[in-house]
């Protein structure tokens, strides 16, 4: 079976940030950068680890959410941090969700959104990836999430 993922949010078992969660680092984090307001479609990363064993391909993509949705949601979550503003967010058309039906037939489910990205970030606070430090670089948005 192939398991095709969007954006993996959730726990980390390596000690570096993946790409996945740069992008929610970077909205808390707020930084120069301008970020499309594009859907990104989410998928907890325990929730990937339980997808059912099947033959074919599978898209793993459950929640979908606009940047500014997302902003909106971590400011209301996290209003001590200091996010990209409003302005830092360009229109852009929305396409079609890709969804997972395929799975969710085979008995898979998945955890709420919200519980989802609350974990993100409090690992990403415990592991010290929201932290500032003296004489850091400001924080940047990666410029190929824009050119997906």
């Amino acid at each position: 079976m192939c398991v095709n993922p969007v954006l993996v949010f959730g726990l980390l078992l390596q000690p570096t940030v993946n790409a996945s969660s740069q992008i929610l680092i970077y909205l808390l984090k707020g930084g120069p950068d301008k970020v499309r307001n594009k859907l990104w479609h989410v998928v907890d990363v325990r929730d990937l680890a339980e997808a059912p064993q099947a033959s074919g391909r599978h898209i793993c993509a459950p929640h979908v959410i606009s940047v500014r949705d997302l902003l909106g949601l971590l400011k209301s979550k996290y209003p001590d941090y200091p996010c990209i503003t409003k302005v830092s967010i360009c229109d852009r058309d929305h396409p079609a969700p890709m969804i997972s039906e395929k799975l969710k037939k085979l008995g898979w489910s998945c955890r709420p959104l919200e519980e989802t990205i609350a974990d993100t970030v409090e690992f990403c606070q415990q592991a010290g990836f929201l932290v500032d430090l003296d004489g850091e670089a400001p924080c940047r948005f990666l410029p190929l999430f824009n050119k997906i």
